[in-house]
């Protein structure tokens, strides 16, 4: 089992608990970044659509929502619990392996609880791609579990942004916690 080929409890885990009942979870999240609804956002590992779908409620007609994510499993739940709705995208790969992304220039890039579950050795090269899509006024909203066993420090998380070229605007470290997640990061990252 892997995050691209998840097993029957991680599909449960994500239907029932994240996608029937953690709404009010997400909804909260998303009110603290900003998101005025005629954005162009990209959420970096969509998953199956769960933030998905909260953030197409606050986004108008003229905002666009680019849903990207490597596993071809949670990319078909994500289209399938989305379908209907123009104002969302659908791209399946690795960003840093090929132009996925063309010349797509963000308003947000929004980062939700998975950077931690990629490999060490990857991170830096991802959020460097993911910078170089940010329109010039484009932000980094990132939010992610700092436990020890489950999570990545606020500091690497830092540092990675900062690697990428871009300034913290906003940050708290374990100014929140959720019991399925623990302790949790929050941070916005712009150019300078």
């Amino acid at each position: 089992m892997s995050y691209e080929n998840p097993g029957l409890p991680d599909v449960v885990v994500e239907d029932l608990i994240l996608y029937r009942l953690g709404g009010g979870f997400y909804r909260t999240y998303l009110a603290t970044t900003g998101l005025i609804g005629n954005e162009r956002v990209l959420e970096f590992g969509c998953g199956g659509g769960t933030m998905s779908r909260h953030i197409l409620t606050r986004l108008g007609g003229d905002g666009r929502l680019t849903c990207l994510d490597i596993s071809e499993f949670w990319m078909e739940k994500a289209k399938r619990r989305l379908s209907g709705d123009s104002r969302a995208t659908f791209i399946c790969g690795d960003i840093t392996a090929s132009p996925l992304l063309a010349d797509d220039a963000f308003d947000m890039i929004l980062i939700h609880i998975m950077l931690h579950d990629v490999p060490a050795a990857d991170r830096k090269a991802i959020v460097t791609t993911l910078a170089t899509h940010l329109a010039p006024s484009g932000k980094i909203c990132i939010r992610e579990p700092t436990d020890r066993n489950h999570g990545m420090p606020p500091s690497e998380i830092r540092a990675l942004m900062r690697d990428a070229g871009l300034v913290e605007v906003k940050g708290t470290a374990a100014a929140s916690s959720s019991m399925m997640f623990g302790h949790l990061f929050s941070g916005e990252f712009r150019r300078p």
